[in-house]
């Protein structure tokens, strides 16, 4: 009897280190799952969103819209208002980030304008870590939204400044066309590469 009650406790010895090793990888799991985040900044708000490490403030008073714009030339694109944000990281860990402009579904259901959305090849953009922009800045905004991955250093931020315009070279295809956008920043903690988090 005394040699099962040993052996019976020698098992359980056993399976500790595998009971303590399931948990920490149950955490860590945990850990990265949660560290997988999406904003979406509406335009024509204060914002200040918090998770995690990072701090998104939306610093602009400003639509990310388009709606009875004409063809604009790039010069005059890159001295319009801009739309102004930033990221910051509170965390201990340096946190990769993707900004992406996104329809604002919300707005054309509102605005009754489904049918009249803008396409990305007719928008010109800009983003610039400075309040001024140049031409050489001057991009056209891709069809998947994606204007910029980078990296926000613990203990820093970057601000961003973003305008929007119709391409000069538009024809009459961009008339009763509307563009409600938002911008989305999908930020990765660790050394997660994938930035599928959703809308």
């Amino acid at each position: 009897m005394k040699n099962n009650k040993k052996e019976k406790n020698n098992n359980i010895k056993k399976f500790i280190p595998i009971i303590v090793l399931a948990v920490f990888v149950f955490l860590v799991g945990i850990g990265y799952s949660l560290s997988a985040v999406s904003f979406d900044l509406p335009g024509n708000n204060k914002n200040t969103l918090k998770t995690g490490t990072l701090i998104i403030s939306l610093d602009s008073t400003k639509d990310l819209d388009l709606v009875s714009a004409v063809p604009t030339a790039d010069s005059d694109g890159i001295s319009s208002d801009p739309y102004t944000f930033k990221i910051s990281n509170t965390g201990t860990v340096d946190s990769k980030y993707q900004i992406s402009i996104v329809d604002d579904e919300e707005k054309y259901t509102s605005d009754n304008c489904l049918d009249k959305k803008l396409a990305n090849s007719k928008i010109k953009y800009t983003l610039t870590e400075s309040e001024t922009a140049t031409e050489n800045d001057v991009k056209t905004l891709p069809d998947d939204g994606i204007i910029k991955e980078d990296l926000v250093k613990v203990d820093s931020n970057k601000t961003y400044y973003l305008r929007v315009w119709i391409d000069s070279q538009a024809g009459n295809e961009v008339a009763g066309k509307h563009f409600h956008g938002k911008v989305k920043v999908k930020a990765i903690i660790g050394d997660r590469t994938n930035y599928d988090t959703g809308a």
